[in-house]
């Protein structure tokens, strides 16, 4: 109840992203920093036939793995790999960052990676520059030592031009964008 009224943006940009994939037909979608998996069984549970998680963390995806419903046992799989290192060839019709880029000093390298990875589209969500949550949030990570990075819709146009596709920033309440870049 606590993260539906005050976290409302995480499930907000789980939705859209899961509507977005839909919109496209996704078979197949690779999960970038997965985490706990939530994500991965929203879009299992939504009908897309095969997801890849994929995260460094492996205490998380000990937790994502023990979340998976029976029903998708052979619909989720997770690899315990940092995406900017991982070694695959393989192509998904979606691939997905969610609260990733919040944490990313080199978005554009990463986001090109994800690109290549993509046969259709590719989305990611970002936190907004709003002024109060901005500056609290930054300062309770700066405390842990963990830089954060805000986006506006200036600073995305640059990061997400790409030839040959379109790109849309969706917003996500007052929090941020989930950014939805379509391959033509």
């Amino acid at each position: 109840l606590f993260n539906k009224f005050f976290r409302s943006a995480i499930f907000q940009r789980s939705e859209k992203a899961v509507n977005e994939c839909l919109k496209s037909e996704a078979l197949s979608i690779l999960d970038v920093g997965c985490g706990s998996g939530v994500n991965s069984v929203f879009f299992a549970q939504s009908g897309v036939p095969k997801i890849v998680g994929l995260d460094y963390a492996g205490n998380m995806l000990d937790l994502a793995r023990g979340r998976i419903p029976q029903q998708y046992k052979n619909t989720i799989e997770y690899a315990d790999s940092d995406f900017m290192l991982w070694k695959s060839e393989s192509k998904f019709d979606c691939v997905v960052a969610l609260g990733v880029f919040d944490y990313l000093d080199q978005p554009r390298e990463f986001l090109e990676k994800m690109m290549r990875h993509a046969e259709k589209k590719v989305m990611f969500s970002v936190p907004g520059k709003d002024f109060s949550r901005m500056y609290l949030r930054k300062w309770r990570y700066q405390m842990r030592g963990c830089p954060l990075f805000f986006y506006s819709k200036k600073d995305l146009i640059p990061l997400c031009s790409f030839p040959e596709s379109q790109t849309e920033f969706l917003p996500i309440g007052s929090s941020g964008y989930l950014c939805v870049i379509e391959k033509k």
